[in-house]
């Protein structure tokens, strides 16, 4: 199917009529932006196929606010070598037309020729909707719908198996089938879920039957079994509370706890002399220590002197090294000053002669640049003459602005007047005889020729008569009046500017302007010579000449350079502060060791007064007495650590085998054995109350007879589950069976189908591939992975790939209808426009492809988008206005 022509009149926003003339067979793309009315089109292209000519939903063609609008479509399209011509009129006077080569069909009749043609149906009241509209709702994509392509396949499912299936008989199977697997579905569904398979309706009925019953039947024998257990716990219970009463077990724990807590009474009093005995050894061993302390600090007195005295010997050394290191440093020192000085003399010498050569430079400097500015201002002078001299000379030939062209356009006024005339003006063309006397305002004319009569003029024959000739009647009279006026105003403008000629005042004009570009180059030059003008370089060469006389005259020495200059004013610097940092080197370290041998005597003097105050303390009468006192003191507490420490081992071993925790616990373990065997005597009594009332209560109920009526209604439902159950399994068995000869029969039509698919799906996924639905969609797609193959569901996917794959699998199925001779027409209405830059290229080489099979309409908003597509798109508005309508 390829459509040659769409006009629409009075639809939506086209008031007047549009018409597309020339669509070619492949792509059709057609741009503008929102609102001019590509929706509009694609709208009105789908009603008029889809909606009838009599139906009320056309209501929403009619242009907003035209109540008395009545929307026209007319579209030509060609299917299998016939051209078809629909012409369609909705709400005022509607009708429809059908024109198949010679045939005309009216109405109704010509809707269904239509639907059948096409492959789809309308809807029995009401507006078209998804479900009618098979193969043209399928490969015709709304805007904004291109990604949903599962249900818009499943309403043309019909078409595509028959296209698929039409040359293999699959189809014919399939269709066959489809009753007898659906009713077997609907009973195997009424007893199972359809897809878990799990028990529903009244076999979920029976099993929820069996499953109550056995669980009553379970709690009756529970309580059957509760009761004859109460009656053995009863007399248990009788035993042992009876005994209970007899032996009161709890009394006799209760005097052992007692026991328990006088050993532990004792056993905290031997703690507590232990703790005292422990603090009293405590304190003679503070004292021990003291007393150790004492006699260490008089020993290491004695070995504090021996210290001392080496440590005099070595500062008196230090002391003897510093002060010759210091009257070494201190001649060092004089040196270095002495080489400052005679360095700061050649420092000085070397800036007066700077100074002499800077004076020197600076009067030179200023002479030279007083001559050169000099032979500038001679130079500038001289271009300031030759620019006045020019000026002058242009002044006088130069014509005012607009002269010359003034002059040019009457000029070329007068020569096309002049050739309006001749055109104007009567051709006279004679050929006389030999002896003929004809004259032409009085001057005779002989043999053959042509006169060209602007004016009028008289025709003499000499034996015949005369004529009067008035070529051009007004017109040309106004065209020689026009022509006088101008050439005065040639001649008085050519007198007032001394002009011969256009061409003299062209060669006026041309030598002024040699003049200006002369001038502007005299004064780009003088500008460069005076930038600030001439008078500036006036003052600054009297400014220099002021400065040249202020600097001071030179002496004889200084008017010439010395014949030995000696080192430069940078030597002489580098050497000055050469010395000057060794001057203050020597300086610094002189001061240093002045220190050195300051803090050296400082520290042997120290050393001096430690020596003697150690020898001194050494020498006391009383430290030899003080230190037997102490070691006498020692040996006693010694003596008394030792006594001590033997009563403290007996009584910790005391203590230890008593095992105070272990006691602690008997107590826990006696007190807690009482409670619990009393708690237990009471607890049996009421135990032996409860169970007396429910024994009376159990053996009222009948427990046996209801155990017995359970059993039997159990035994019914199970078997009414088991029959249940083999039914189900039967239809799920024979529904299985078929559902697999469906599918090999269905994977007969999807092979076509899959091929198709992959072609297009390798443009755009290398390596991938799309897996299909029973119902012929496509439902996951597969390509590689990080391990493998992956698969993912299409509805999991991006909006922009399943808008992708959506028009992919389109382009298949349209493939396959077309192969199988059903009419193909694709029509996107701004499709991928969610699609990044890279996959869009791949999917204008899919649409490239598919074009050289179908007719392709693209409505786009982004004509930059499309500019590769191979096709001149066609704009709205152009469209418009090239048939004289507006939107």
């Amino acid at each position: 199917m390829k459509l040659t022509r769409i006009r629409l009149e009075q639809v939506r926003k086209f008031r007047g009529a549009i018409e597309i003339d020339g669509l070619e067979p492949g792509l059709n793309l057609i741009v503008g932006p929102n609102e001019s009315g590509k929706s509009t089109l694609a709208s009105a292209i789908r009603s008029a196929f889809f909606e009838r000519y009599r139906s009320v939903a056309a209501e929403s063609l009619r242009p907003l606010g035209d109540n008395s609008a009545a929307p026209a479509i007319s579209i030509d399209f060609d299917v299998g070598g016939t051209g078809y011509r629909l012409s369609k009129r909705y709400l005022s006077r509607p009708r429809c037309e059908l024109a198949a080569g010679d045939q005309r069909y009216e109405g109704s009749e010509a809707e269904d020729r239509l639907a059948a043609l096409l492959g789809y149906e309308y809807a029995k009241s009401g507006a078209s909707q998804a479900k009618h509209q098979g193969i043209p709702g399928l490969l015709w994509i709304e805007q904004g719908q291109a990604h949903a392509l599962g249900s818009v396949v499943g309403h043309a499912i019909e078409h595509i198996r028959s296209a698929l299936g039409s040359g293999s008989g699959a189809s014919q199977a399939s269709e066959e089938a489809d009753s007898v697997i659906s009713a077997v579905q609907d009973m195997r569904n009424a007893l199972l879920t359809p897809s878990t398979g799990t028990p529903r309706g009244s076999y979920a009925e029976a099993l929820r039957t069996v499953d109550t019953l056995s669980a009553e039947l379970e709690q009756l024998r529970a309580e059957a079994d509760k009761y004859r257990a109460s009656v053995d716990r009863l007399a248990s219970l009788r035993l042992e509370h009876a005994a209970g009463a007899e032996e009161r077990p709890w009394e006799a724990l209760r005097r052992q706890q007692r026991d328990a807590e006088q050993q532990r009474d004792e056993i905290r009093k031997l703690s507590a002399s232990l703790e005292e005995k422990t603090r009293e050894r405590t304190e003679l061993e503070n004292r021990a220590s003291l007393l150790h302390d004492r006699l260490q600090t008089l020993l290491l007195q004695e070995r504090e002197l021996e210290a001392r005295e080496a440590a005099h010997a070595k500062a008196m050394e230090a002391l003897q090294s510093a002060r010759a290191q210091e009257a070494h440093l201190q001649q060092r020192y004089a040196q270095a000053h002495q080489q400052v000085l005679q360095s700061d003399e050649a420092l000085q010498s070397a800036r007066r002669q700077l100074e002499a050569s800077r004076r020197r430079e600076q009067r030179q400097a200023l002479e030279h640049r007083i001559a050169h500015l000099t032979h500038q201002l001679e130079q500038a002078q001289a271009l300031q003459s030759r620019q006045t001299r020019l000026s002058a000379e242009l002044a006088e030939i130069a014509l005012p602005d607009g002269v010359l062209e003034q002059l040019r356009q009457q000029i070329a006024k007068r020569r096309e007047l002049g050739i309006r005339r001749e055109t104007m003006a009567t051709r006279l063309a004679f050929r006389l005889q030999p002896d003929a006397q004809v004259a032409l305002d009085g001057q005779g004319i002989r043999e053959s020729g042509e006169r060209l009569l602007t004016q009028g003029a008289t025709l003499s024959v000499a034996g015949v008569g005369e004529f009067t000739i008035t070529p051009g009647g007004d017109d040309l009279a106004a065209l020689q009046q026009e022509d006088a006026a101008l050439a005065r105003q040639v001649e008085a403008l050519q007198s007032a500017h001394d002009i011969r000629d256009l061409a003299h005042a062209q060669e006026r004009q041309e030598k002024a302007q040699h003049l200006r570009n002369d001038l502007a180059l005299l004064q780009r030059e003088l500008l460069l010579r005076a930038p600030d003008g001439i008078q500036d370089m006036h003052n600054q060469l009297e400014q220099l000449r002021i400065q040249l006389q202020a600097l001071p005259v030179l002496d004889e020495d200084e008017s010439r350079p010395p014949a030995d200059p000696g080192p430069s004013l940078q030597e002489a610097e580098s050497a000055h502060a050469q010395h000057a940092r060794l001057l203050e080197t020597a300086k610094q370290q002189w001061h240093q060791a002045q220190l050195d041998t300051s803090r050296a005597q400082a520290h042997a003097e120290t050393a001096q007064q430690e020596y003697d105050k150690a020898g001194a303390l050494l020498r006391d009468a009383g430290r030899q007495e003080q230190q037997q006192r102490y070691q006498r003191q020692l040996v006693e507490i010694n003596l008394s650590l030792a006594d001590l420490r033997q009563s403290l081992q007996t009584l910790q071993d005391g203590i230890r085998a008593a095992r105070p925790d272990i006691l602690e616990q008997d107590i826990a373990r006696y007190r807690l054995s009482a409670e619990q065997q009393e708690q237990a005597h009471h607890q049996r009594a009421e135990q032996l109350l409860r169970l007396e009332v429910e024994l009376q209560t159990l053996g009222a109920r009948g427990l046996d007879e209801a155990l017995a009526d359970k059993r039997q209604a159990l035994e019914h439902a199970r078997r009414r589950t088991a029959e249940l159950e083999r039914r189900a399994r039967a239809l799920d068995f024979l529904l299985d069976r078929l559902t697999a000869h469906r599918r090999q029969a269905t994977q007969a039509l999807q092979a076509p189908l899959q091929a198709r698919m992959l072609h297009y799906l390798r443009l755009l996924f290398p390596e991938a591939s799309l897996d299909l639905t029973e119902q012929l969609a496509p439902d996951r797609l597969i390509r590689p992975g990080g391990q493998g193959q992956q698969a993912e569901l299409l509805e999991l996917l991006s909006h922009g790939a399943r808008e992708q794959l959506g028009i992919i699998g389109r382009l298949a199925y349209a493939d396959l209808l077309k192969e199988a001779g059903r009419p193909t027409f694709i029509l996107l209405d701004d499709a991928l426009v969610h699609t990044d830059a890279e996959r869009l290229d791949q999917m204008k080489r899919v649409l490239f492809d598919a074009a050289t099979r179908h007719q392709i309409l693209l409505l786009s908003c982004h004509p930059e988008a499309w500019r590769d597509l191979g096709v001149l798109p066609r704009h709205m508005d152009s469209l418009a206005v090239a048939q004289g309508s507006g939107a």
